[in-house]
């Protein structure tokens, strides 16, 4: 009886080590004072405190971000990482890679101290000046993954609670899209967030937006802009109206949004601006010669960017060449749409940019000698962005035709937000089924000819009825007639009907081997050739037809591009369809 005694005692025994050591996969909290140290040299003092309840393996000290976006930049910025125990004990650990400690054996509470250097504006991350840190004077615009150091053990973070603090002067404002729980206090509520999110410190004139349990921190820079707080307040104003119309609510939850210059530019004066979004915040970063008169200009990134948190995010696609394809158009064409409706931009500039966007699309694909139907294989190509872009442009237009003026894209948005906003996204049918219900019936067909196939969109039949007539002119360069199937696919996905290649006997589906007698690489060696001569001049072609070798000389035609003119005066008809596009 009593060795059966011992044997549950030391069972039991060894059961509560095992818990002892693993009590629960979020059981070690973090906490995060920081300030900045020296505004000259650009560091941020951090002192982090870690708590481990129970006895560790091995613990890794990494700062890193979601998706590695930032990681290889900011970790070589870290300096002087020290560790140390609740009795002040140094403890040892291992950097056996740039910007990573590990320790054994942890259990209670440790404390570290470091620096980082945020001088990336003089070392800029190889993904552009918007992906970059920037500081002026005292103020500073970030990723919370830039700073933050948390501990990881070999399972991946088993942290819990997470609080941030800032220490600093009163005329410092700490922004941060997370809970406030006392002055410059904020609770994280997870370990991603804390890595996606971007905080702003500095001499910053703040307001919120609020809407019931929702709301919109906005900061704007008094340092460095050519213009003042005052001068932006009215037409963020006006954004955030805009958008509450049209969806009736605020985003859900808490969004930061910081307005900042950028001394980047070497341009005389200030006509663009740069923007970094995370999942609850986003920064705008107006050039530093922006003056106020060119406000309205600029404004296009705060209302790209605000949509962005109105618009459902996720888009579950047929396959991934489609990826996201409406989110992203539909984002690029309500910016142009929004800056219009609040008077940022008149409407001939408005239908003018869309026929401008589709004739720099059509004009890179003949530059690149790409289908289009190749060109949507490249999931991040611009060309690719600017026709999903036309497609919106195309579904808002007709929707307003199709229906009288009675429904627009804002329908639609509307629509998606209610239905599919916080789930898992909605997919390609689930989105056709929306258009047709709001009057569209042939959005399948289209979406099968646009998107799917190989056909251009018809930008004159789509205009035409607001206003504005498209034509083709010669553009005086020399046209082949033809586009292929990928970069390394010399294969003809395209022939132009009565074109010059059509002309000479090309076919679809003709495999390009020679030029002027020698052996063609990839795609971009038929522009190459073509680039530097003119209409009316030969080239000799040699290509495979199914497996047999031919020969052709192709008599170089006058490429044609689009150009648009705004008619004036609108038809009757025409101004109604206008005025009920514009109606909020």
């Amino acid at each position: 009886m009593r060795i059966v005694t011992i044997t549950v005692l030391l069972i039991l025994l060894c059961v509560g080590l095992v818990v002892a050591q693993d009590t629960g996969p979020n059981d070690w909290s973090v906490s995060y004072k920081f300030r900045i140290g020296n505004p000259m040299r650009k560091l941020i003092e951090v002192e982090a405190e870690y708590t481990f309840p129970a006895r560790t393996g091995e613990v890794m000290f990494v700062l890193d971000d979601v998706d590695n976006h930032f990681t290889e930049g900011y970790r070589k910025h870290v300096r002087v990482f020290t560790l140390h125990d609740s009795k002040g004990e140094k403890v040892d650990f291992v950097e056996d890679t740039v910007g990573l400690y590990r320790a054994s054996g942890l259990k209670g509470t440790y404390t570290a101290n470091y620096i980082i250097v945020m001088d990336h504006i003089r070392t800029p991350s190889k993904l552009g000046l918007d992906d970059t840190p920037l500081m002026w004077g005292t103020a500073v615009i970030f990723p919370g993954a830039a700073i933050v150091i948390y501990p990881k053990d070999a399972g991946g973070s088993r942290i819990g609670n997470i609080d941030v603090t800032f220490e600093g002067p009163d005329n410092v404002v700490f922004i941060t899209p997370y809970e406030k729980i006392k002055h410059d206090s904020y609770r994280v509520p997870s370990l991603n967030l804390l890595r996606s999110e971007f905080w702003a410190l500095g001499d910053f004139a703040v307001k919120t937006y609020e809407k019931g349990s929702d709301s919109i921190i906005c900061a704007i820079s008094r340092v460095g802009l050519g213009f003042t707080p005052d001068d932006l307040w009215p037409r963020i104003d006006s954004i955030i109206d805009l958008y509450v119309s049209i969806f009736g609510i605020l985003p859900p939850g808490r969004i930061s949004m910081t307005v900042y210059s950028t001394p980047g530019s070497a341009k005389v004066t200030g006509t663009h601006n740069y923007g970094a979004v995370g999942t609850r915040s986003f920064n705008c970063l107006i050039d530093e010669k922006t003056d106020k008169s060119q406000l309205d200009s600029q404004l296009g990134l705060i209302a790209y960017n605000l949509l962005s948190f109105w618009t459902p995010g996720y888009f579950r696609p047929s396959s991934t060449t489609q990826l996201d394809w409406f989110t992203t158009g539909t984002l690029n064409y309500m910016q142009l749409k929004s800056m219009l409706k609040l008077g940022f931009i008149s409407r001939d500039d408005f239908l003018a940019k869309i026929a401008r966007t589709y004739t720099s699309y059509v004009n890179q694909l003949h530059v690149k000698g790409l289908s289009l139907y190749s060109m949507l294989q490249l999931p991040n190509s611009n060309e690719r962005s600017i026709y999903s872009f036309m497609i919106v442009a195309m579904f808002d237009l007709m929707l307003n035709k199709n229906t009288d003026g009675k429904m627009t894209l804002e329908d639609a948005l509307n629509s998606l937000m209610h239905s599919y906003g916080g789930t898992d996204g909605y997919t390609e049918l689930e989105l056709f089924s929306l258009f047709e219900d709001l009057g569209l019936p042939e959005v399948d067909s289209l979406i099968n000819v646009h998107f799917k196939g190989t056909e251009l969109i018809d930008l004159d039949k789509i205009l035409r009825p607001y206003g504005v007539s498209v034509r083709l002119e010669a553009s005086g360069e020399a046209d082949v007639g033809l586009l292929m199937a990928g970069f390394n696919d010399l294969s003809v996905e395209y022939v132009e009907p009565d074109g010059p290649a059509q002309k000479a006997g090309i076919e679809f589906g003709d495999v390009l081997s020679t030029l002027n007698g020698f052996k063609m690489s990839n795609a971009t060696d038929l522009n190459k050739l073509t680039s530097g001569m003119k209409p009316g001049e030969k080239i000799k072609v040699g290509f495979e037809r199914n497996g047999e070798k031919k020969k052709t000389t192709i008599t170089l035609g006058n490429r044609m591009l689009y150009r648009a003119n705004i008619r004036n005066p609108m038809t009757e008809s025409a101004r109604k369809l206008w005025k009920s596009l514009m109606s909020k």
